[in-house]
């Protein structure tokens, strides 16, 4: 079937399925690398909420007390001096 077709036309297929694995190809490396990125950002939230829940635990006497920060959103000191890594990219 393919000697049957004029090489302009055999080099125009090759061509494009040669591009198109090279754009999927590219679509799936940046979809993992926009996967890895958004786990890192979940990862940093979720590090920055235990931070604060040991920060109040700490700060509070009991269990009442730890209600009492909580519930009124309180950041120790300890938090507002600490800053997140820089992004180096």
């Amino acid at each position: 079937m393919l000697h049957s077709l004029s090489l302009t036309t055999r080099l125009t297929l090759f061509f494009t399925l040669a591009a198109g694995a090279v754009v999927f190809g590219l679509a799936l490396l940046v979809i993992a690398a926009s996967e890895r990125h958004f786990i890192e950002l979940d990862h940093m939230a979720l590090q920055d909420k235990q931070h604060l829940i040991e920060d109040i635990l700490a700060r509070s006497n009991s269990t009442e007390d730890a209600k009492w920060l909580a519930a009124r959103g309180i950041e120790p000191p300890s938090r507002a001096v600490r800053q997140r890594p820089r992004f180096e990219g």
